[in-house]
């Protein structure tokens, strides 16, 4: 009888270790899952930011935005926005060309560059592109 309860007691003790050891395994595996979707959405999140940055600084420096936009594939969404979807990269590029502000020292030309993932609503990236392109040299 007494060598059956010693038997019993090993026997209760290693079903508890196996089940403490399943436990820390399905929270270390929880653990890597989460860590696999931050990486993928923070990866997501800067080609994103690239894109934005890319587009503002082409619109920042061209004379023609809607040219400049038309000729790169985008297409024209409503009156001044343009929308170009690059399925590799899963995302949605959005440029809207606002009004010229014209003064007599020259003219303002801004634009938003706006980026969505494709099944996305609200904007992952939003940037302004701005240029001023003064009428006359300034001299000093």
């Amino acid at each position: 009888m007494q060598g059956r309860n010693k038997n019993d007691v090993l026997l209760t003790e290693l079903v508890i270790v196996i089940l403490v050891f399943s436990l820390v395994a399905v929270t270390v595996v929880q653990m890597f899952v989460a860590a696999r979707q931050r990486s993928a959405h923070s990866g997501h999140l800067e080609r994103a930011l690239i894109a934005a940055q890319d587009w503002a600084e082409r619109l920042s420096g061209a004379d023609d935005a809607n040219r400049l936009l038309a000729d790169a594939g985008f297409a024209l969404a409503e009156e001044d926005t343009y929308v170009l979807e690059r399925a590799d990269a899963g995302l949605v590029i959005e440029a809207r060309v606002e009004t010229e502000v014209v003064t007599g020292a020259g003219k303002l030309l801004s634009a938003t560059v706006s980026v969505f993932g494709v099944e996305d609503e609200a904007a992952l990236v939003e940037l302004p592109a701005v240029r001023y392109i003064p009428t006359e040299e300034v001299r000093p």
